[in-house]
């Protein structure tokens, strides 16, 4: 398909000059035309082919390699209303925190090398969608989510990230992370999104994994998302560059979902159901 595409703006780039245009703008145009392409070429090296979509949830974003495809959520039980109830026991939370994740939409693993438990990789996408189909007295708050999702992680992980933003990436600290970076190239073909972000390192292992975290958070408009990637703590800066070049196909509508007629939520007390 990039071939083609870079073989189409080839041939409207000749037209144009044929047709007159100067030579100066013909090479300017295509200089920009070769820049796209390599866009596209590093996006293809370092995130799947085919991106996640979950139109129903108005997100989408191409997942980074080697997060194939998402793990089959397991079928809720329905109300009388015909409504979900909350899953128990959700097999795609991540065991090795020991907490589950509220809010989890969609779920990933992958290996980072070799065939062991030691190699493997574990992406998740959560969000408050749930919270607020499932909006009544009783339910957890929408805007609490990512307050929600950092304790569960900062359990999980055994960590505490003090309040406010450091100036600059550290472990266990909660930092500003601009994806693309605005001076970056790649601002000019993806709007530069304003992420939270932390690296969460346990000061022991987990489960007898050496594994760090790496969270970010986005809000849009009323939805909050949350996108927590475990691995191991001697991955290369190649994954890691993959993460974050992930974080600019992201996209998110910032519409909220109505709740769910004829529900009035589950108890706050009862874990949020995943998709």
């Amino acid at each position: 398909m990039l071939q083609r595409l870079f073989l189409l703006m080839s041939l409207a780039l000749l037209a144009t000059a044929v047709g007159g245009c100067g030579s100066a703008e013909y090479e300017a145009r295509l200089a920009r035309s070769k820049k796209l392409y390599e866009y596209y070429q590093e996006l293809d090296a370092g995130l799947e082919s085919q991106a996640w979509m979950r139109n129903d949830l108005g997100m989408s974003m191409r997942t980074p390699k080697p997060f194939k495809q998402p793990l089959a959520a397991p079928a809720p039980q329905l109300d009388d209303d015909g409504n979900p109830l909350p899953i128990i026991n959700d097999p795609r939370q991540p065991d090795v925190l020991g907490v589950d994740l509220p809010g989890l939409v969609d779920a990933w693993t992958g290996q980072l090398g070799g065939g062991s438990d030691e190699a493997q990789a574990l992406f998740f996408v959560c969000s408050n969608h749930q919270r607020y189909l499932d909006l009544g007295p009783q339910t957890a708050s929408p805007d609490d989510f990512l307050k929600d999702l950092e304790i569960a992680v900062q359990t999980g992980f055994g960590v505490l990230v003090p309040e406010g933003e450091a100036q600059s990436p550290a472990d266990n600290v909660r930092y500003r992370l601009i994806a693309p970076a605005r001076s970056s190239p790649h601002a000019e073909y993806s709007s530069p999104k304003d992420f939270t972000a932390m690296r969460l390192v346990p000061t022991e292992p987990l489960g007898g994994r050496k594994v760090e975290g790496m969270l970010f958070e986005l809000t849009a408009g009323k939805i909050q998302v949350g996108i927590l990637c475990i691995f191991p703590q001697e991955a290369g800066t190649q994954f890691r560059e993959r993460l974050s070049l992930a974080l600019e196909t992201l996209t998110v509508s910032p519409e909220a979902p109505k709740p769910r007629s004829g529900s009035a939520g589950a108890p706050s007390s009862v874990r949020d159901p995943g998709f």
